[in-house]
């Protein structure tokens, strides 16, 4: 899957010297230290990866001047990394703790230490999502007083009516974006995968994923 960072500078400055690190789910670091790509002249710069990693991908973006932290959530999963970001970026805490509350209110993680991504002041924590709903992380920590909140929607597969479907296309058509009840199943289609039938190809999709969208804020 591909997928286009993009960033706008510190008051859209032009001419940036950029770095992004992109780590994948389970902390490797897939992109280190490679330069952004500025968009015209427009203060706004981007840079492409791909992966096959599910989850949420953290991107690291720094310069002489500044930092900045975005998460991209891949495909949909049950395990969740949640992240935070701790006042200036301050590093080597021992108190950066978690608690997360269900759909019903019940603090399902209480005040657990977050762990540091190598030495960046950014914390972790994974969470393994069990009953459909809503969940609410709240993070802190008592040296740097910065408090932040950290939402996931949970939806298993069988409140969708779509479980499966037979697409009938053109045949320079690879990519197909299925649509039911406002949920967006994005199917990545390869020719391996692929059928012809009088001049069009026909392809079963199975659909029995779960959906997750992730906030933060």
């Amino acid at each position: 899957m591909n997928r286009r960072v993009i960033f706008a500078s510190q008051r859209w400055t032009s001419g940036e010297t950029l770095n992004v690190n992109i780590y994948e789910p389970d902390g490797t670091k897939a992109v280190d230290s490679s330069l952004m790509t500025e968009l015209d002249t427009k203060g706004i710069y981007y840079y492409d990866y791909t992966t096959n990693k599910i989850g949420n991908h953290l991107v690291y973006i720094s310069s002489d001047n500044f930092s900045s932290m975005q998460v991209i959530t891949v495909g949909k999963s049950l395990s969740q990394r949640i992240y935070y970001v701790a006042k200036r970026w301050k590093t080597g805490l021992t108190d950066v703790k978690i608690s997360i509350y269900n759909k019903i209110g019940t603090k399902i993680v209480d005040e657990i230490v977050m762990t540091e991504l190598e030495t960046i002041g950014i914390y972790y924590y994974d969470l393994t999502l069990t009953d459909e709903g809503t969940y609410v992380a709240i993070m802190d920590t008592e040296t740097y007083n910065r408090k932040e909140k950290f939402t996931i929607y949970y939806v298993p597969s069988e409140y969708f009516s779509l479980k499966s479907v037979d697409i009938i296309t053109t045949k320079d058509e690879y990519n197909i974006t299925i649509t039911e009840e406002n949920n967006n199943y994005n199917i990545d289609l390869d020719e391996k995968d692929i059928t012809i039938k009088e001049d069009n190809y026909n392809i079963p999709v199975e659909i029995n994923e779960v959906d997750i969208n992730v906030e933060s804020n």
